[in-house]
Parts: C-alpha cells; structure tokens; sequence
C-alpha cells in the first residue's frame, strides 16, 4: 500500500492557499494496518479510503480554535484517566451548565481538535474507551432549573427576617453527570448539548477517517435517551460489537476503576 500511494498527491490547505500534498505525509505504519483492518484485507479498498481521509484531514486540520473556543471552555468532551485495559478515557457529556448555542459545526470542530491533538501526539495502534452521558431529558432539566432558581432565590436572606437560616430542599437526587471541573449541581442550570444531526456526523466522520480508534462506547442511558432508543440506532456490525449500552451510570465500573471514576466525578 505504501509503494501504492508512492507520488499520489492531493489538494492541501495551507495557510491562505491550497497545495498538493504527498498522501504518504505523516501516514505511518499503524494508520496503513488501522485502515487495512477496517477493509477487510481489501487492500484497493484500503488505498481508495486512505487517500479520501488524507484528502479530508488536509482540508480539515488544523483548525482555528477561535471557531470553537466557548464549545473547547465548555468541557464537553475531554480525554482524563484510563480504563481497567490501559486504555485512555475520553468523556461526552450530553448535558452542561449552559444554554446551546446550536452550532453543530463548532461542536464538530471542538470534538476534531481534541481527538486530533490525542491522536497525533500518540503512536501505534492506540484505542479509546468513550464514555458517553446521555444526560437528563429535556423535562427533567426544567424541573432542575426551576429548583435551581428557586435556591438562588432563597439564598438572598430576606429584609423580614435577615438573619434567619434558610433550610436545604434536598437536592435533584438523580444524576446530572461528569463533572470536569466540579460544578455546584444545586446552583447549575442544565441544558441538552446536541441534536440528531450532531450524533450523525459524529458517527459518519469518526467511523470513517478513525478506524479501528474505537475499544468500547460505554453509553450511560437516561430518560431522554432510554436504553431501547440507543440500542436502535443503526450501527455497522463491527461497531455494534463495541459499543455497550449500560443499565446505569453504576455499570461503569465493571470497565473503569472506581479510583478513575472519581477523578472524573463519576463515582457512584
């Protein structure tokens, strides 16, 4: 494959201007295997998928994180810790402590950067585990807010009676998720950070241009998206295979140490 792609060139960004660019550039050994494996020894089919992801990741890479920085400050996908297989931990939160703006393209960009700047500072035949907080429904959130609102409101001590100590309702017993870093949840305000169309460019671009990244998806199921819902979705074959629908966020630690888990506000 390597004597194959020999001299095949194809348009690069560069800068304020396009140029060709050698498709063997930066492409090492285990990104031939990782592509390899995905075509099922099909060598032609191989090159052809090489040279459109080369193509992509030319015109893609690097990306001016000024087109999503708010999504970069937000920490809605972030790479902390290992799971019990050595493999590093990336973490998806669904649901943040912010109204979405609705950029799909920025939140794309975002989720690009992080695995580019991983992946390119690691080598070999490197796997990631994903764990992916589908978070509250949409209902649930409200109700959140509104208690929210309501302990805010109760924390301004009244002129009636200034000194008088305000009692604690309890709390949200369900889960909001990873926090990273931690997050008041009795004071947050809670919004759903993604749409249909995010989650299938997500699929699409990842499946595609990072074969063989994937060693599980471990999806923590919610309301809003039921375990029947997500184990719906159609998948390859192959992805299928690694990616697991939990029962609760409890089931994480049949994959991760619960040591890990704390680090990632995870504990149960």
């Amino acid at each position: 494959i390597y004597e194959i792609l020999d001299g095949v060139r194809v348009p690069a960004r560069e800068e304020n201007r396009t140029e060709n660019k050698l498709v063997r550039l930066n492409l090492t050994r285990a990104d031939i295997e990782r592509f390899v494996i995905a075509c099922e020894c099909d060598l032609n089919a191989a090159v052809a998928r090489i040279i459109k992801s080369q193509t992509w990741r030319f015109a893609t890479f690097p990306i001016d994180q000024r087109l999503c920085r708010v999504e970069l400050d937000s920490l809605q996908f972030f790479q902390q810790g290992k799971d019990q297989q050595n493999n590093p931990i990336f973490v998806f939160r669904n649901s943040l402590p912010a109204h979405w703006a609705g950029n799909v393209r920025s939140t794309m960009l975002m989720i690009l950067h992080r695995l580019e700047t991983f992946f390119s500072s690691s080598s070999g035949l490197v796997k990631v585990t994903v764990i992916i907080l589908t978070g509250r429904s949409s209902k649930e959130i409200e109700r959140a807010n509104k208690k929210s609102n309501r302990k805010k409101k109760a924390a301004t001590p009244s002129q009636e009676h200034p000194d008088e100590s305000l009692a604690d309702d309890g709390g949200d017993e369900d889960d909001i998720g990873s926090q990273a870093p931690e997050i008041d949840l009795t004071t947050a305000d809670y919004h759903i950070h993604s749409n249909f169309q995010l989650v299938q460019q997500m699929y699409e671009l990842l499946s595609f241009h990072y074969p063989e990244r994937l060693n599980k998806a471990l999806i923590v199921p919610s309301k809003a998206f039921p375990k029947r819902r997500i184990s719906s979705f159609a998948l390859s074959p192959i992805t299928q295979t690694r990616v697991v629908v939990l029962n609760t966020q409890a089931d994480l630690k049949k994959y991760v140490n619960e040591s890990e888990l704390q680090k990632l506000g995870l504990a149960v």
